[in-house]
Formats: structure tokens, sequence, C-alpha cells
């Protein structure tokens, strides 16, 4: 094997004992070089102390931002509230606002009805009278009328 170290330098310890395997086992060189450059260098594949690292990691970042979205929601709630509020004020001074000329409107509408039926109670009042006037004033006119009438053709 003639030339294997040299083709290998670049390769890793691991990748240069699986070419030169290949390359005993009758694959040819390009084949062999292509499937042992496939297998990752050593100091790219992660261990258990590295996904362990990793894991730590995250666990910290996922806290950290669990926190951080508990006290924006706080956060939030506590400016709604504020917000909500200050609405409940606002809309209670714009019915008591509307209330006051409402309440006077429907005084001045109650004092005219009264007045209007104590007018309509005057002057049913009035029409009582003139109807008793007129059974008593016309009614013997009328008897006295049709019994000249009657007697006196």
């Amino acid at each position: 094997m003639v030339g294997a170290p040299a083709r290998a330098e670049s390769m890793s310890l691991i990748v240069t004992e699986v070419y030169e395997a290949l390359l005993l086992a009758g694959v040819p060189d390009d084949k062999a070089k292509a499937a042992a450059g496939a297998i990752p260098a050593a100091r790219d594949i992660a261990g258990k102390d590295d996904i362990a690292e990793l894991q730590a990691a995250t666990l910290e970042k996922i806290a950290k931002l669990h926190v951080a979205t508990q006290q924006d929601i706080a956060e939030l709630r506590a400016s709604t509230q504020e917000k909500i509020a200050k609405l409940e004020v606002s809309t209670q001074q714009s019915i008591a606002n509307l209330q006051a000329p409402t309440q006077k409107k429907i005084a001045e509408s109650l004092e005219l009805t009264r007045r209007d039926i104590a007018k309509m109670q005057r002057d049913i009042a009035e029409l009582r009278s003139s109807i008793m006037f007129m059974k008593f004033v016309y009614g013997p006119t009328v008897i006295v009328l049709l019994l000249k009438l009657v007697f006196f053709p």
C-alpha cells in the first residue's frame, strides 16, 4: 500500500483506517475515499458530555424564557386591568353626563304632561257644566216648543 498514508494525511485516524480497510477489501480507490470521507470526524460527533451540556444549557434558556414570559404576562395583565379601570371610569362619567340632561328633559316632559292633564280636567269640568246648563236651559225650552207645536199648530 504504497502511497496510502500520503493520501490519508488529511484524514483522521479512524477515517484513515476505514479507507485502508476498504482498499484492502478490494474497493476501488475513489469509492474507498468517498465512503471513508462520509464518516464524520471525531471532533464533529457529539458525545454524552456534549449532549448533557447542551441539554443543561437548553433547560437553563427555557427556564429564563419561562420567567421572562411570566413577567411579560404579569405586565400585560396589569396594563390591561389599568386600561379597563380607566375605561370603566370614563364610561361612568359618560353615563353621568348623559343622565343629567336626560333627567332634566324627563322632568320637563312630566311637568308639561301634568299641565296638559290639569287643563284637560278643567276643560272636562267646563264641558260638564255647559252640558248641565244646556239640560236646564234648553231642556224646558225644547219641551215648551214641542208642546206648542202639538197643541197649537
